[in-house]
């Protein structure tokens, strides 16, 4: 494995609201149910194994809201970590990789807290096997209809 400074891991953080909670979790649990899960899901993203690896450096890019300026997400003591100024969720990839490329990075991943049984090993591969002519864009899916580019 190269550097940990040759490598980004992007968490993107998405606040507990119901309008931008996943609808298939709303409507299999209900709104209220919904957010707590999608609470849980972003603490377990936050404290987890990213934040322990050693292979790359970590930047979160928040999505804030009024009710949400910042990290600290229904008073869980998180950070207090500023959230993201551009609304557009594509504006706001472009910005974490922009950040992630501008202080060194050469390979940057992203992760979600919708996907809490990606393992660290599957980053290191990932790394490993990445060059500059990768791209690799789709669902977390490892079915034939997952799409890359």
């Amino acid at each position: 494995m190269a550097d940990k400074r040759d490598n980004c891991i992007i968490l993107l953080i998405e606040p507990p609201v119901p309008e931008r909670i996943d609808q298939e979790l709303v409507r299999v649990f209900g709104e209220e149910r919904a957010v707590r899960i999608h609470s849980d899901l972003n603490a377990e993203l936050l404290t987890g194994w990213p934040k322990n690896f050693d292979d790359a450096i970590l930047i979160l890019s928040f999505d804030k809201t009024a009710k949400h300026p910042d990290l600290n997400l229904a008073g869980r003591g998180r950070p207090g970590l500023p959230g993201s100024q551009r609304p557009q969720s594509q504006e706001r990839l472009l910005d974490a990789f922009r950040l992630a490329f501008n202080t060194g990075a050469k390979k940057a991943l992203t992760i979600n807290h919708m996907s809490p049984g990606v393992k660290p090993e599957w980053f290191s591969q990932a790394f490993d096997s990445a060059n500059d002519k990768t791209v690799s864009l789709g669902l977390n899916q490892t079915a034939p209809s997952a799409s890359s580019a």
